[in-house]
């Protein structure tokens, strides 16, 4: 069975999905995909840490990974998307010198 740090490699294919979904969808839909996941990978390891068959456990936490890094690019990536953004839009005012007299 894969290693519990399985986030890390799930993490990349997950911000693929999460950009197709920021595109597609908007930032209101992204963020609560996004939470709704984080939702269900809590809920999942708690369910794991509670199991008494480690073997069981085991899987039910690395399941939770999984579905934890698929679920974190679409909040996470929105905050390097509107710096992006934000920057784009407003560098002529990031840029500018400062007006006469200040």
């Amino acid at each position: 069975m894969p290693p519990p740090q399985a986030y890390y490699v799930w993490y990349c294919p997950g911000s693929i999905l999460a950009l197709w979904v920021m595109e597609r969808h908007g930032l209101r839909t992204s963020l609560l995909w996004g939470y709704a996941l984080q939702l269900v990978m809590i809920t999942l390891t708690c369910a794991g840490l509670r199991m008494a068959d480690a073997h069981a456990a085991y899987a039910v936490v690395w399941v939770a990974q999984v579905v934890g890094s698929f679920g974190q690019p679409l909040y996470l990536n929105n905050v390097v998307r509107g710096s992006c953004s934000a920057i784009r839009h407003r560098s002529a005012l990031t840029f500018a010198p400062d007006a006469p007299g200040r």
